[in-house]
C-alpha cells in the first residue's frame, strides 16, 4: 500500500511539467463557404513558450512530403496568435479573399524554444443558412 502511495506521488509531481507542454487543441470554424476564412486553434503554451512562439502554415514542401494538396488560396490566409481576455490563447486563420472549397486542408507549423509541431486540420465550410 505505501508503495503504491509513493508511486502515485512520484507520478504527479511528474506529470505538471508534461502538461504544459506546447500543444494544439480543437479548431472553430465561423465563417462560411464563398466568404473570407475567419477560423481559429486552441494553443496551449507556458510563457517561456509564448515568448519564443512562431507560427505558420507549414511549407509547400511539408505539406508535399505528408501527402497533402497545397492549393494556390492557401497563401491568402494570415495566421497569427491572439490572447483572449479570459488568458486562453489562439491561433487566428483569416483572409481577405473568399474561399470557395467545401472544406480546407490546412498543415499548421508551429516553432518555439527549439520545438517544432506540425498538425493537420480539416475545415468544413458550410454554405451560409437562409432564413424565412
Amino acid at each position: 500500500m505505501r508503495f503504491r502511495f509513493v508511486s502515485a506521488a512520484a507520478l504527479l509531481t511528474a506529470v505538471p511539467g508534461l502538461s504544459f507542454a506546447l500543444g494544439l487543441g480543437d479548431e472553430t470554424v465561423r465563417s462560411f463557404l464563398n466568404a473570407p476564412l475567419n477560423a481559429e486553434i486552441e494553443l496551449f503554451a507556458t510563457p517561456d513558450e509564448l515568448n519564443t512562439l512562431q507560427v505558420q502554415l507549414a511549407s509547400r514542401e511539408d505539406f508535399i512530403r505528408h501527402g497533402l494538396d497545397y492549393p494556390g488560396f492557401l497563401t491568402g490566409i494570415q495566421v497569427r496568435t491572439e490572447r483572449l481576455a479570459d488568458g486562453r490563447n489562439l491561433i487566428r486563420l483569416s483572409s481577405s479573399q473568399p474561399i470557395v472549397e467545401p472544406f480546407v486542408v490546412l498543415l499548421v507549423d508551429v516553432r518555439s524554444s527549439g520545438s517544432r509541431l506540425l498538425r493537420e486540420y480539416t475545415l468544413l465550410l458550410d454554405p451560409p443558412t437562409f432564413q424565412t
